[in-house]
């Protein structure tokens, strides 16, 4: 043993000397951020109620889904009623109960969101400090803002678009089932909220195409194992389209418009510019100047986040200029 190396008690009193800052400072970053949204979501149930904001139709839309529990509804996988159905049954059948979900789901895709910034930046000395960032500005979004009073099927997809990125990021970090496994089970339920969770897929392949992984990964059986499960939780809902003559899948063609494709510029530019609204003019402006910038892509942990964020922006931005997308698509 070399003399700076120390006795095997030393050692160990010098790590827990310094496990001590690194918990304390976990314990601070948790609690401001419990705090703040605890604070940001009385503000806004205060707001909202003061407000007097009746259900918008697609609102109570849903709530007449949520009536009958089911597989599937016409425009909409069941995500969102089975959430009405609940929060209703506990809360009542008032606007605060019908919206219930979005009141919390938010919320806790903050939080899921910090536990995914530790992750990526937990050889950082302020990974505390940036995934409170993180965390903080995703809940203070323009978009998240006024998602918050209502009830959509984006409540549930972010949740779960959220929780499947955490399983992504440690399952590439450990390689260990059980977060393939719940990368699976996550893309599952985010399927059974909104379609465009598909779209997981596609950052995923472009990220490990981007990180040189795309291979090994193709010859990793817990990949495949992942998208048994999330297809094994999305087949009822399948199985519900096919015996109504695959109705929601219908519904989302006839709104994007896919069968009267048409180059537009002024669709696309349209749709551009409501992402910095949806954003916030100087988040968005900030992420695409830091995209350009070649050190984000030579960091595998900001290349990640980079294809996550770009890659629906970019297929969404397609489908605005040759049909159709609604200003949220790409949220």
């Amino acid at each position: 043993m070399s003399p700076n190396q120390g006795s095997p008690e030393e050692q160990r009193e010098s790590g827990m000397g310094a496990a001590f800052p690194r918990r304390a400072a976990l314990l601070r970053a948790t609690g401001l951020l419990l705090a703040a949204l605890a604070l940001l979501t009385i503000w806004r149930l205060w707001a909202r109620q003061h407000a007097d904001v009746e259900l918008f139709f697609d609102e109570a839309y849903y709530w007449a889904w949520a009536q009958k529990p089911d597989w599937g509804y016409y425009s909409k996988p069941p995500m969102v009623a089975w959430l009405i159905h609940l929060s209703t049954a506990l809360l009542g059948n008032s606007e605060a109960g019908v919206r219930a979900g979005a009141t919390l789901l938010y919320p806790l895709t903050s939080i899921v969101l910090f536990l995914l910034g530790r992750q990526l930046f937990a050889q950082s000395p302020q990974h505390d400090a940036i995934a409170l960032a993180g965390a903080l500005v995703f809940a203070t979004l323009p978009v998240i803002g006024v998602g918050s009073w209502l009830i959509t099927t984006d409540a549930p997809l972010l949740l779960f678009w959220a929780l499947a990125l955490l399983f992504y990021a440690r399952a590439l970090s450990s390689d260990r089932w059980r977060d393939w496994l719940g990368l699976g089970t996550a893309v599952g339920l985010g399927l059974m909220s909104k379609y465009s969770m598909v779209f997981f897929a596609a950052c995923m392949g472009a990220h490990l195409l981007l990180s040189g992984r795309l291979l090994a990964q193709l010859r990793n059986p817990r990949l495949y194992v992942a998208a048994l499960l999330a297809g094994a939780i999305v087949t009822p809902n399948l199985l519900w389209n096919a015996s109504h003559q695959f109705a929601s899948f219908k519904h989302t063609a006839e709104i994007s418009q896919v069968d009267r494709a048409v180059f537009d510029v002024h669709n696309l530019l349209s749709f551009v510019g409501a992402q910095f609204g949806l954003f916030g003019p100087i988040l968005l402006t900030g992420l695409l100047l830091l995209v350009l910038r070649r050190p984000v892509w030579r960091d595998d942990r900001l290349r990640l986040l980079a294809c996550f964020a770009l890659v629906p922006l970019i297929l969404f931005s397609g489908l605005a200029l040759t049909s159709r997308a609604f200003a949220n698509w790409a949220a």
